[in-house]
Protein backbone atom coordinates (compact mmCIF):
# COMPACT_ATOMS: atom_id res chain seq x y z
CA UNK A 1 0.00 0.00 0.00
CA UNK A 2 1.16 3.63 -0.88
CA UNK A 3 0.28 5.10 2.57
CA UNK A 4 -3.07 6.08 1.20
CA UNK A 5 -5.78 4.73 3.09
CA UNK A 6 -8.51 3.50 1.20
CA UNK A 7 -12.43 3.23 2.14
CA UNK A 8 -13.64 -0.20 3.49
CA UNK A 9 -16.91 0.03 0.55
CA UNK A 10 -15.59 -1.34 -3.25
CA UNK A 11 -17.83 1.26 -4.32
CA UNK A 12 -15.98 3.63 -2.90
CA UNK A 13 -12.63 2.26 -4.55
CA UNK A 14 -11.04 5.91 -4.80
CA UNK A 15 -8.05 7.15 -1.84
CA UNK A 16 -9.71 7.94 0.91
CA UNK A 17 -7.10 11.58 0.93
CA UNK A 18 -8.13 11.87 -3.30
CA UNK A 19 -12.04 11.51 -3.08
CA UNK A 20 -12.81 14.68 -1.25
CA UNK A 21 -10.83 16.48 -4.41
CA UNK A 22 -12.76 14.61 -6.82
CA UNK A 23 -16.39 14.88 -5.64
CA UNK A 24 -15.80 18.84 -4.91
CA UNK A 25 -14.31 19.38 -8.47
CA UNK A 26 -17.75 17.77 -9.45
CA UNK A 27 -19.80 19.66 -7.14
CA UNK A 28 -18.38 22.88 -8.18
CA UNK A 29 -19.05 22.11 -12.08
CA UNK A 30 -22.32 21.33 -10.86
CA UNK A 31 -22.83 24.63 -8.87
CA UNK A 32 -21.48 26.59 -12.01
CA UNK A 33 -24.17 25.25 -14.45
CA UNK A 34 -27.27 25.41 -12.16
CA UNK A 35 -26.07 28.86 -10.68
CA UNK A 36 -26.40 26.88 -6.69
CA UNK A 37 -29.82 27.27 -6.57
CA UNK A 38 -32.11 24.00 -5.23
CA UNK A 39 -33.73 21.86 -7.40
CA UNK A 40 -36.89 20.56 -6.75
CA UNK A 41 -38.12 17.10 -7.90
CA UNK A 42 -41.38 15.59 -6.57
CA UNK A 43 -41.21 15.67 -2.68
CA UNK A 44 -37.26 16.09 -2.50
CA UNK A 45 -34.64 19.26 -3.12
CA UNK A 46 -31.51 18.89 -4.05
CA UNK A 47 -29.32 21.73 -2.86
CA UNK A 48 -26.07 21.84 -4.67
CA UNK A 49 -24.52 24.53 -2.10
CA UNK A 50 -25.22 22.89 1.04
CA UNK A 51 -24.43 19.99 -0.22
CA UNK A 52 -28.10 18.49 1.03
CA UNK A 53 -31.16 16.14 -0.35
CA UNK A 54 -34.28 16.51 1.36
CA UNK A 55 -37.66 15.03 0.97
CA UNK A 56 -40.80 17.05 2.46
CA UNK A 57 -37.87 19.08 4.59
CA UNK A 58 -36.31 16.14 6.57
CA UNK A 59 -32.33 15.95 5.56
CA UNK A 60 -31.44 12.12 3.61
CA UNK A 61 -28.08 10.39 4.21
CA UNK A 62 -26.47 10.41 0.66
CA UNK A 63 -23.13 9.39 0.65
CA UNK A 64 -20.75 12.16 -1.67
CA UNK A 65 -20.31 10.15 -4.26
CA UNK A 66 -24.16 9.19 -4.58
CA UNK A 67 -25.05 13.12 -4.00
CA UNK A 68 -22.54 13.73 -7.04
CA UNK A 69 -24.23 11.43 -8.79
CA UNK A 70 -27.53 12.54 -8.68
CA UNK A 71 -26.47 16.29 -9.31
CA UNK A 72 -24.74 15.07 -12.27
CA UNK A 73 -27.75 12.89 -13.56
CA UNK A 74 -29.90 15.91 -12.51
CA UNK A 75 -27.78 18.51 -14.72
CA UNK A 76 -28.03 16.50 -17.71
CA UNK A 77 -31.85 15.25 -17.86
CA UNK A 78 -32.01 15.76 -21.48
CA UNK A 79 -30.05 13.06 -22.02
CA UNK A 80 -28.29 9.52 -21.15
CA UNK A 81 -25.39 9.63 -19.57
CA UNK A 82 -23.41 6.98 -20.98
CA UNK A 83 -21.76 4.72 -17.82
CA UNK A 84 -18.16 5.53 -18.71
CA UNK A 85 -18.95 9.39 -19.01
CA UNK A 86 -20.00 8.70 -15.27
CA UNK A 87 -17.20 7.23 -14.62
CA UNK A 88 -14.84 9.55 -15.77
CA UNK A 89 -16.41 11.89 -13.99
CA UNK A 90 -17.77 10.88 -10.82
CA UNK A 91 -14.11 8.28 -10.26
CA UNK A 92 -11.60 10.14 -12.11
CA UNK A 93 -7.98 8.84 -13.07
CA UNK A 94 -8.81 6.24 -10.96
CA UNK A 95 -9.00 2.49 -12.86
CA UNK A 96 -13.22 1.04 -11.60
CA UNK A 97 -15.64 -1.27 -13.05
CA UNK A 98 -18.65 0.06 -14.49
CA UNK A 99 -20.69 -2.36 -11.62
CA UNK A 100 -19.41 0.73 -9.24
CA UNK A 101 -21.68 2.93 -11.17
CA UNK A 102 -24.51 0.59 -11.09
CA UNK A 103 -24.07 0.44 -7.26
CA UNK A 104 -23.19 3.83 -6.74
CA UNK A 105 -26.87 4.25 -9.07
CA UNK A 106 -28.81 1.53 -6.68
CA UNK A 107 -27.63 3.20 -3.57
CA UNK A 108 -29.38 6.91 -4.81
CA UNK A 109 -32.23 4.78 -6.00
CA UNK A 110 -33.10 3.22 -2.33
CA UNK A 111 -32.41 6.76 -0.75
CA UNK A 112 -34.95 8.08 -3.49
CA UNK A 113 -37.43 4.72 -2.64
CA UNK A 114 -40.55 5.26 -4.26
CA UNK A 115 -41.76 2.28 -7.33
CA UNK A 116 -39.14 -0.16 -7.61
CA UNK A 117 -36.33 1.41 -5.83
CA UNK A 118 -36.72 4.80 -6.95
CA UNK A 119 -36.47 3.99 -10.57
CA UNK A 120 -38.77 6.37 -12.00
CA UNK A 121 -36.97 9.08 -10.99
CA UNK A 122 -33.46 7.19 -12.68
CA UNK A 123 -34.33 5.36 -15.63
CA UNK A 124 -31.48 2.43 -16.59
CA UNK A 125 -30.93 2.92 -20.60
CA UNK A 126 -29.94 -1.05 -20.99
CA UNK A 127 -25.85 -0.84 -22.01
CA UNK A 128 -25.40 2.44 -22.63
CA UNK A 129 -26.07 4.81 -19.09
CA UNK A 130 -28.66 6.30 -17.32
CA UNK A 131 -31.39 9.23 -17.69
CA UNK A 132 -32.83 11.78 -14.65
CA UNK A 133 -36.44 11.64 -15.95
CA UNK A 134 -38.55 12.56 -12.93
CA UNK A 135 -40.17 16.34 -13.42
CA UNK A 136 -38.42 18.79 -11.87
CA UNK A 137 -40.62 21.81 -10.05
CA UNK A 138 -40.13 25.29 -12.52
CA UNK A 139 -38.92 23.38 -15.74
Amino acid sequence: MSGLLYSQASYDAVPVLQMPVAVYRLSAQVNAVHGRRPVRFGDFTVDPLRHVLTRSGQELHLEPRGFALLSYLIERRDRVVSKTELLDALWPSIHVSESVVARCVMKVRATLGGGPDGAEMIKTVHRVGYRFVAAIHGD
